[in-house]
């Protein structure tokens, strides 16, 4: 074989595999960030309706992100790794520099690596890989965005119930039963909120080895707030979910 012919196959070939990689990251950014996103946007608007801010909501974020990672995410780092090998772009830099820190938020691995993927898309001439990184950074944005509005309506109905409370006593029989019915739905929500809670946290502590959850679950036991606690304790000692 010639020195020629043996050069245009390994050209080849790493052409063959920078496309499957190129096809794989595209789609592995495509309806599967699009469903973790309908999920997010999901629970916060739940959350905002049953709380009143969105101060313990991050625990429930990361809990998602978590799932996300371990059922595609490390793939998709996996495949990150190929790619900033493969492609002939300037943004592989970047992509390197970004995979040697341990990172499996799922909103810190779109913020950072969605722009590179968007250089790197047009370098390699790769509509879809472009096309689903910015649907990516759209995403995200929006997110945040919504966020500040759960945040607001979190805060609203907060005031509301503190409003609905001040009502002078002087009010009549027909408004008193309206005031226990809303006290009585309120206190129902209040042990939802519980449950979720208690369930939530049950879920954090089932990924953590026996002995450490056991020492956290004690920890927290008489914490009024739970979830507050239990974040002071994964971060005491150093544990990011």
């Amino acid at each position: 074989m010639k020195l020629s012919d043996l050069i245009d196959n390994v050209r080849l070939n790493e052409s063959v595999e920078l496309s499957s990689t190129v096809r794989s990251i595209a789609s592995e950014i495509g309806n599967p960030v699009t469903l973790v996103y309908d999920k997010l946007n999901e629970f916060a608007q739940r959350w905002s309706e049953t709380h009143d801010d969105m101060s313990g909501f991050r625990l429930l974020e990361r809990t998602v992100s978590s799932r996300w990672y371990d059922s595609a995410g490390s793939d998709l780092i996996s495949e990150l790794h190929h790619l900033a090998d493969q492609a002939p772009s300037q943004a592989t830099y970047a992509l390197r520099r970004f995979l040697r820190t341990t990172v499996s938020d799922f909103r810190e691995v779109g913020r950072n690596v969605a722009p590179i993927l968007i250089q790197i898309g047009k370098d390699v001439r790769s509509e879809t890989l472009v096309r689903n990184a910015i649907a990516w950074q759209q995403q995200e944005a929006e997110y945040t965005q919504n966020l500040e509005k759960y945040e607001e309506y979190a805060q609203s109905s907060s005031k509301k119930s503190k409003n609905k409370s001040a009502v002078a006593p002087s009010m009549s029989a027909t408004r008193d039963a309206k005031v226990d019915k809303a006290a009585d739905e309120k206190r129902a929500m209040r042990a939802q909120q519980q449950s979720q809670i208690e369930n939530l946290v049950n879920s954090v502590l089932a990924k953590l080895p026996r002995g450490v959850a056991g020492e956290i679950r004690n920890a927290i036991a008489r914490d009024p707030n739970k979830l507050h606690a239990l974040q002071s304790q994964l971060a005491r000692r150093g544990i990011n979910l």
